[in-house]
Order: C-alpha cells, then sequence, then structure tokens
C-alpha cells in the first residue's frame, strides 16, 4: 500500500496490478491498512516545483524534487467533481487538486459497477463476515505469474481468488486446493477479465485468467456472501 512517504499503489504498479494486490491483501487475515484514495483508486499527482511544499523536496532543490518530494501521494481527496474535488471550497489547496478529479471521484466510483471502488467494496464485506475471520489460509501459486489466497471454512464454504500479474493468458487448475468443489460461483471479476462477474458458474479445473486480471470465486454454499 502507499502512504504519505511512498507514491500509492496505482503509481508503482499500474490499476489492474494494483486491484490484484489489493485483493490479496484485503483477503488475508488481520488488520488492513489503506492508505486515504487508495479505495477509489487515486493516483499520484505530478506537482510544480512552484507548487511544492514538501520539505525534503525543496531541500533538493528544483533540478531534483520529482525524486525527492512526496507531495505527489498527498494532494486532496477526490470526493466529488465540485471545487476542489469537494474537498474544499476554496479552488486552491493547499497541493493542488489531481486534475482527473472530474472523473476519478467517490460520487463517480459508486455508480459504477467494476470500479475501484466496487472492488474495494465487496472485499471490505467479505473481510468482515464472521465466518471468514475463522476461515483457513491458504496460498498457491499456480505458475510463474499466477498467485492465488484461498480462505477455507469446513461448514461455510470457502472463497478463492486467483490475480495473474503477467502479460499473457493462463489457464489454471484450482483442483490442486483440498475439497474444492467442481464449480464454483463468480464473486468478482476485473473488467479486463473475460469471466463476468453475473455468470453463475465456472469449472475449477479449467479457469482462464487474462493478463492483469482478478478473479474472486466463492463455493456455492459460501455463507460469508450472504451473512
Amino acid at each position: 500500500t502507499g502512504n504519505h512517504d511512498q507514491p500509492r499503489l496505482i503509481a508503482r504498479l499500474g490499476e489492474s496490478r494494483a486491484r490484484a494486490i489489493t485483493m490479496s491483501v484485503l483477503l488475508l487475515p488481520g488488520v488492513v491498512v489503506t492508505y486515504y484514495g487508495e479505495e477509489i483508486g487515486m493516483t499520484d499527482e505530478y506537482i510544480s516545483w512552484k507548487d511544492t511544499v514538501d520539505p525534503q523536496g525543496c531541500r533538493a532543490g528544483k533540478a531534483h524534487y520529482l525524486t525527492s518530494s512526496r507531495d505527489p501521494e498527498r494532494t486532496p481527496f477526490q470526493w466529488n467533481n465540485s471545487v476542489a474535488a469537494g474537498f474544499s471550497s476554496n479552488p486552491h489547496t493547499w497541493l493542488p487538486v489531481n486534475e482527473n478529479y472530474k472523473t476519478l471521484n467517490l460520487v463517480e466510483e459508486e455508480k459504477e459497477k467494476n470500479s475501484y471502488y466496487a472492488l474495494y467494496e465487496k472485499l471490505s464485506k467479505l473481510k468482515k463476515s464472521q465466518y471468514l475471520k475463522r476461515a483457513k489460509l491458504v496460498t498457491k501459486v499456480l505458475s510463474e505469474h499466477v498467485f492465488a489466497v484461498a480462505r477455507e471454512t469446513e461448514d461455510h464454504g470457502s472463497v478463492y481468488a486467483v490475480s495473474n500479474f503477467g502479460e499473457k493468458d493462463v489457464t489454471v487448475d484450482l483442483s490442486v486446493f483440498d475439497k474444492i468443489p467442481n464449480k464454483l460461483n463468480v464473486y468478482y471479476a476485473s473488467t479486463i477479465s473475460d469471466i463476468l462477474s453475473w455468470e453463475a458458474v465456472v469449472q475449477v479445473r479449467r479457469v482462464n485468467i487474462p493478463p492483469a486480471s482478478v478473479v474472486i470465486l466463492t463455493t456455492p454454499n459460501a455463507d460469508f456472501v450472504t451473512d
């Protein structure tokens, strides 16, 4: 994750791979820390020398401030498409608002079925499930670029999250997980995936994962989807 000293996740990895990291982190046991704005997919903003206020960047001087300043990841949260992205009624904030705020803001993200915020919201719902909190964690590297996280329970179903960090389609066999049924329901699929979130089931022995995409699957008896 990003923080006030490090570039945001999307700035480092791109949106598709950032989604995969977000998915993995939110399904792991323990407390999750999210840097503000990463739940809607905010990106770092270019800050000119004139607008730079970070002491670390200022000390580096005009020729080198871009590699030292932490201002790009500290811009105001983008609430909506109004003045200063709804962060302030003053159009001139301490740091400039990211230029993409007209289309990338919380209000717009809430409208989109496959937005970054939609992914975060779905994963957060799973994370808070009383059943998933007690689920066993299993992780597997399915190929050079495909990583899977499973949270398994004995009586309340299981969830399997698969990420392809590579540049090519990969077909994986999820039957390597113990006690997995032959078919799974699709809980979430990223926009680049050819598996759609409204499809009923997939066959576990041949699951196609497109490049830089995320798929979350659940067993048919998964209580945590509705608890």
